[in-house]
């Protein structure tokens, strides 16, 4: 039997109060009070799909701005190698060559005009992740060369 691979987020920047439980082998995202008491409780709690995780991996690394060629080579490359490079913000020789790779291939397809094209898959999970994020008081949004994630609202 193996066990659950999961992750915790402090979300002090975005929902002050909440941490982000990632299931990363079910693809199960909740939102639960930072300060746990014995009563603790789930918030909020949605089933995502794997490109869903890929691409919200990175953006809970990178919350202030996560670039389009960490998105891309998170969605891209295979899930071991990706759980693997966990926490993506830390140096990584390997990672950090994919990702430059990445960013030269959409360099190549923004002067091409071909941009849409190259992160469609990425694009259809960000589609659905902003769905599935609301109800947890998340949203994401563009931000210049990247994507953020915000707080749509303060949670009492």
């Amino acid at each position: 039997m193996q066990s659950d691979l999961f992750r915790l987020f402090d979300l002090y920047t975005l929902l002050r109060g909440y941490i982000l439980h990632v299931n990363i082998s079910l693809f199960i995202i909740s939102l639960l009070p930072a300060h746990r008491e014995t009563d603790a409780y789930i918030v909020a709690q949605c089933l995502l799909t794997e490109g869903e995780i890929r691409v919200l991996l990175p953006l809970l690394d990178f919350p202030s701005c996560c670039p389009q060629e960490v998105l891309k080579t998170s969605y891209d490359c295979t899930y071991e190698f990706l759980l693997q490079s966990l926490p993506l913000s830390k140096v990584n020789p390997a990672w950090d060559t994919l990702v430059q790779t990445q960013r030269e291939c959409l360099h190549l397809a923004q002067a091409q005009k071909a941009m849409r094209t190259e992160m469609r898959g990425v694009y259809n999970a960000l589609s659905g992740l902003r769905q599935k994020l609301s109800p947890l008081g998340l949203a994401i949004r563009v931000h210049r060369d990247g994507y953020c994630l915000v707080s749509l609202m303060e949670r009492s």
